[in-house]
């Protein structure tokens, strides 16, 4: 027996196809019905698989697909769609239709009794307002809150002493870098530094007189402070020179005073210059003469030289006069002098403002 539907050959007990599903005549003699009847389920629905039968267990070459559905197995048909379980709820009732002449009226009669309390609340102001007439503007004026901007705010106090030490420990020389190590007015010896203060031979002095530190010499002399941290290799040194009698007064810088070597750098009273080193003879590194020196007795000079390494380079009133290079002596101490010209009568120099940072 074959099926009608694929041509299949059909099993001699099978009751549907089971190559489409098909049902077959044994079907409908065992169940009495007939392939007419509109009551017969689509053939989309399976009976229960016939005794025996083992459904296939291979599935298709994809393993990750769904198996295709088992013509033996029985699928019950779908079930009807679900109801709603909620009630119908009724469509709301329209509203009422408002009554326009009673909204008219009751808003009528809320603005009279606005308008009434109104008139009461100003009668009420008007009798209780004081009299005016003995009133004058400037008691309005005081009784005014006083304005925001007329409170007083408070400044940061500036210490003017703090901002002037701080500008006076900076160098004021290239490269403007070191460290403040000394800074004396040279009024007297109270700052520590122990400047000399003695009377040599031939009259020649160093010492502080009349709140000022004079050197007093007929042929040259130099006054050093003592200090220990004032042996120096590198620095900026200055000091504000007062020529009041003689010729020639300045500085000294890396002293020996073992074996008596030294620079010097004087000025005289003609505006000249002389840069020199010392090792038992003179020798000039720099000379010349420079309008920015102050010519004469008592003009007060700024002199300075900056000795860093080999190189020395001088100022006079803050004013670079040259730059020379020089390793005789890399270190020494530090002093100021007085020079007196041959046949010269004895010169007195006034040393004020000395100021060192080591760089």
């Amino acid at each position: 027996m074959k099926c009608t539907n694929c041509g299949a050959q059909l099993p001699p007990t099978a009751q549907a196809c089971p190559n489409c599903g098909t049902l077959t005549p044994l079907y409908y003699s065992a169940t009495g019905s007939s392939p007419a009847d509109p009551t017969v389920a689509a053939s989309t629905y399976y009976p229960s698989s016939p005794p025996g039968r083992v459904p296939p267990t291979t599935y298709g070459s994809d393993p990750y697909a769904a198996p295709p559905r088992n013509p033996y197995e029985s699928v019950a048909p779908p079930p009807p769609p679900l109801q709603p379980s909620y009630a119908t709820v009724p469509p709301p009732s329209p509203p009422p239709q408002r009554n326009n002449r009673g909204r008219t009226g009751l808003i009528i009669g809320i603005a009279g009794v606005l308008l009434v309390l109104v008139l009461l609340i100003a009668g009420i102001f008007a009798l209780m307002r004081p009299n005016t007439n003995n009133t004058t503007s400037t008691a309005t004026a005081t009784t005014a809150p006083p304005s925001p901007t007329a409170r007083p705010t408070s400044k940061p106090t500036v210490d003017s002493n703090a901002t002037a030490t701080a500008i006076s420990s900076q160098n004021p020389y290239p490269p403007h870098t070191g460290t403040l190590i000394l800074n004396d007015p040279l009024r007297d010896n109270s700052k520590g530094y122990k400047w000399d203060e003695a009377s040599y031979a031939g009259g020649d002095s160093c010492g502080f007189s009349g709140g000022a530190y004079h050197i007093i010499e007929k042929s040259g002399l130099i006054c050093i402070p003592e200090a220990s941290q004032l042996n120096l290799n590198n620095f900026a040194f200055e000091a504000d020179i007062t020529i009041a009698q003689g010729d020639n007064g300045g500085i000294a810088f890396r002293i020996d005073q073992v074996n008596k070597t030294f620079y010097s750098f004087d000025i005289g009273t003609s505006g000249g210059y002389v840069l020199s080193v010392y090792n038992g003879k003179y020798t000039t590194l720099s000379q010349g003469t420079n309008s920015v020196i102050k010519q004469g007795l008592n003009q007060t000079n700024r002199v300075a030289v900056v000795a860093n390494g080999n190189l020395i380079t001088i100022y006079v009133n803050n004013q670079i006069l040259d730059s020379v290079h020089d390793s005789a002596y890399n270190h020494g101490q530090i002093g100021v002098a007085a020079f007196t010209a041959i046949n010269k009568a004895e010169t007195n120099v006034i040393v004020s403002n000395v100021r060192v940072w080591k760089l």
